[in-house]
């Protein structure tokens, strides 16, 4: 039998899938419920953010104590999952992106690959999102939103669970990382379709513009290597 050599680990809104507002809105509804408001929801950047971080954010900006608002998390969470799989219904309102679906069974059959979530949702509502599309049995193991509010802290944990499943980490001799960064050149502006889980505008930017915009240091680097000039494959 061949051994687990690479963890390949998926986030699900705006990679996996879209599910066209449907975590915003049940989301929403959950903190009106919950803390009698759902704050500037509609305006509110859920990129890179846990729904646990993203609940902090919205009440404490509405002026809700800290341990106030982790005081109703369950709650709030139990609510906001009911109402999603509402939501989402018979699913046909979500959206596989393309390759996705392809991609994931084939890296399922692939020998030595394990694949995961890394994913801010919380793990209900993953699997709520999933379910509909047939591709929730590929993922194995995962990191989730309900597991830490900081996102930061979720890819340790989602390789301690691959460590825990299959018996190791990593291949012997594997010492890092190699981060590959992909790029796409556009002979023209293109209409841009957003996921409405991950971002709420857009905008055509130079390069460095958009480096000074960004929040993430590893795309503000990847988006200046690319300016720059560098050949990446």
């Amino acid at each position: 039998m061949t051994a687990w050599r690479r963890l390949v680990l998926w986030d699900i809104d705006g990679t996996l899938l879209s599910a066209r507002g449907a975590g915003r809105r049940a989301l929403g509804r959950a903190l009106e419920r919950v803390y009698g408001t759902a704050g500037h929801i509609e305006g509110y950047d859920f990129r890179g953010k846990t729904d646990p971080r993203i609940v902090l954010d919205l009440m404490g900006a509405a002026g809700l104590a800290d341990a106030d608002i982790r005081a109703g998390f369950d709650e709030c969470f139990d609510f906001y999952a009911r109402g999603l799989a509402v939501e989402i219904g018979d699913g046909s309102g979500v959206k596989v992106l393309p390759g996705v679906a392809e991609l994931v069974r084939r890296l399922h059959t692939t020998p030595g690959i394990i694949q995961g979530l890394l994913t801010g949702n919380i793990e209900e509502g993953a699997r709520i999102k999933l379910e509909p599309t047939g591709l929730h049995p590929f993922f194995r193991t995962g990191a989730y939103g309900s597991d830490h509010a900081d996102r930061r802290q979720l890819p340790s944990l989602a390789a301690r669970r691959a460590e825990a499943l299959v018996g190791h980490r990593f291949a012997p001799g594997v010492v890092h990382n190699t981060e590959h960064v992909l790029s796409l050149a556009l002979r023209q502006r293109v209409p841009v379709t957003l996921a409405p889980e991950e971002h709420a505008a857009f905008a055509w930017l130079t390069w460095r513009e958009a480096a000074a915009r960004c929040f993430s240091w590893s795309n503000r680097d990847a988006i200046a290597m690319l300016g720059e000039g560098a050949v990446i494959t």
